[in-house]
């Protein structure tokens, strides 16, 4: 049989922070900030690209719209439609009040 040796007995020494160790620390903090900056930097740019373009197109197309679609033409046969209705419906309600007078 194998003899058990005593286990010594050892202690920890606790050692005060150093400087270096809280320099350390703020720097890995600033570090990984940085990283997980560039990391949302690059996620985002796709993103911002694309509306970009999207905005590009739609302002394109808006230009090249041709010039025969004036609003204000549009108002104005709008407004001599709505004469031309009135002036219908005024006409049929006079007829079917004549023709339903005794």
């Amino acid at each position: 049989m194998t003899q058990r040796t005593p286990q010594s007995s050892q202690t920890k020494s606790v050692k005060p922070p150093s400087a270096g160790g809280g320099l350390g620390g703020a720097f890995g903090a600033i570090a990984m900030s940085v990283v997980a900056g560039v990391l949302v930097a690059a996620a985002i740019t796709p993103v911002v690209a694309l509306s970009g373009m999207a905005a590009t197109t739609a302002v394109d197309i808006f230009e090249k719209l041709p010039n025969h679609l004036n609003p204000r033409s549009s108002l104005k046969r709008r407004r001599s439609l709505q004469r031309m209705l009135m002036m219908f419906m005024r006409r049929s309600r006079l007829c079917t009040t004549r023709i339903a007078r005794p």
